[in-house]
């Protein structure tokens, strides 16, 4: 006796069994995979890489600073700036066979001293708690960046562990944008830099296509 009596009820399950193998599959919790110990430890470094001090900066300055990391990377970026943030987002592009992530990065810039501490985070997929609109950011009360955006209470391992290579380089444009460095870093060069450094992750959300635009003046 067959399986299937009906031909299209076995075409549907056929169908459906595809759709499952080609649904990308979400990375596992850093404790899912690793002890509480490796997970504190890999959190601590994450939060080392996406934090960085700037004295005797301001934080309108900082921000001014960030917005044009996005803007020079030459990406197609939609940039939102203001109540002590940034936020840059942009989708990439699919089709009926694959869907590239997206890259949704937040940064936050708090007074500390006579200084300014960022502290950013990039993402693949939007943080709900953060609106992308900027009509709706205006009439929202608050921070550009919700608190829990930043520091979620879930972080999924891949972005533990793949995260090292994007936010070194953020900075080390920031430092040339607020003249810490007499030195703008190309994507060619940023690449051999994450290669002698042994960072994790890649550099396509600030370089795509290598196709970086140093800037004209400071």
């Amino acid at each position: 006796m067959p399986m299937f009596r009906s031909p299209l009820i076995a075409a549907l399950l056929l169908a459906c069994l595809c759709l499952i193998a080609a649904a990308p599959a979400r990375p596992a919790l850093a404790e899912d995979e690793i002890s509480r110990e490796e997970a504190l430890a890999l959190r601590r470094a994450y939060d080392e890489q996406r934090t960085h001090e700037y004295p005797d900066v301001g934080v309108d300055k900082a921000l001014a600073a960030a917005a044009r990391v996005f803007e020079l990377a030459d990406g197609g970026y939609a940039v939102l700036i203001g109540k002590g943030g940034v936020v840059a987002h942009r989708e990439r592009e699919a089709s009926l066979f694959s869907a590239e992530a997206g890259d949704y990065w937040y940064v936050d810039a708090r007074p500390s001293g006579n200084g300014v501490v960022m502290r950013i985070r990039r993402t693949s997929e939007p943080d709900p708690r953060t609106s992308l609109d900027a009509e709706e950011q205006k009439a929202l009360p608050g921070r550009l960046v919700d608190p829990a955006t930043l520091d979620p209470e879930e972080t999924w391992l891949s972005e533990l562990t793949d995260s090292g290579a994007a936010y070194a380089i953020f900075f080390k444009r920031m430092d040339w944008l607020l003249a810490r460095n007499n030195y703008w870093l190309y994507c060619r060069a940023a690449e051999e830099y994450v290669k002698m450094e042994k960072l994790a992750g890649t550099l396509d959300s600030l370089c795509r296509d290598a196709g970086d635009k140093r800037p004209s003046l400071r």
